[in-house]
């Protein structure tokens, strides 16, 4: 018997949903929906309701899906160039179509690499890590993210969206932004000795004491993260059956 909802060329949502799954793996079948009514997909119906999704829908909602995972951007912003995208208008790196993971900004970068920059409200924060808004609100309560406040609209930063968006894996593990304190004092802790550490070079003259001053704080830094690391895996060695 020949199955009405699949055609010749076109894909039911589940069967997108395996093909995209492997790539974006936070990828859900509601989730896919709200794209759809946000406007940014508009796969064919059949009579009885069915979705039906083309080649050209499943690569438009790959872009979307790109777009959100390696640009940080919002809804906005991104029915707007995927439109660019699909006449051949855009001319920046996202000209060929979606980023590919190698091209991609990490999001565990190393430290001392820059982030690509962002400028995202509380909201655009939010939809962009996936995250509640009121999650937000959390993590600027206890420190986790920092907000510039300098004009009438808090603004987060690309270190702000790496941050909430490691909280919402936390999360999922039933850690709550309250919980990732700890990494905040233990981050202050090792800044206020890696200040003190550096208060000698900081303190000697010259145009590039800053410069030094700055590199031994990287350098600094990658030691502290290489070691957090071990002792995690001694941690874990020693949980091993």
């Amino acid at each position: 018997m020949v199955n009405a909802t699949r055609e010749p060329g076109r894909r039911t949502i589940g069967e997108v949903l395996t093909l995209l799954r492997p790539e974006f793996p936070d990828i859900s079948i509601s989730k896919i929906r709200y794209l759809e009514s946000q406007g940014l997909i508009s796969p064919e119906r059949t009579p009885s309701g069915y979705r039906k999704f083309t080649h050209a829908d499943i690569e438009r909602l790959r872009f979307v899906l790109s777009e959100q995972r390696d640009r940080y951007l919002p809804l906005k912003v991104i029915k707007a160039r995927v439109e660019q995208w699909e006449r051949g208008e855009l001319d920046d790196e996202a000209t060929e179509g979606p980023v590919s993971r190698d091209e991609a900004p990490a999001e565990k970068p190393d430290l001392g690499t820059p982030l690509r920059p962002v400028r995202l409200d509380r909201g655009g924060l939010a939809e962009a890590a996936n995250v509640p808004e009121a999650m937000v609100d959390e993590l600027v309560a206890f420190g986790l993210v920092s907000p510039d406040t300098s004009t009438d609209e808090a603004v987060y930063d690309e270190t702000d969206l790496v941050i909430a968006k490691i909280a919402h894996k936390f999360g999922t593990y039933g850690i709550r932004a309250r919980h990732l304190r700890i990494f905040r004092q233990a981050a202050d802790r090792e800044s206020d000795l890696f200040d003190r550490a550096v208060a000698p070079l900081a303190a000697q003259a010259g145009a590039d004491a800053a410069v030094r001053t700055q590199k031994a704080l990287v350098e600094l830094s990658t030691l502290g993260k290489h070691l957090h690391q071990a002792l995690l895996v001694q941690y874990l060695r020693s949980r091993s059956p």
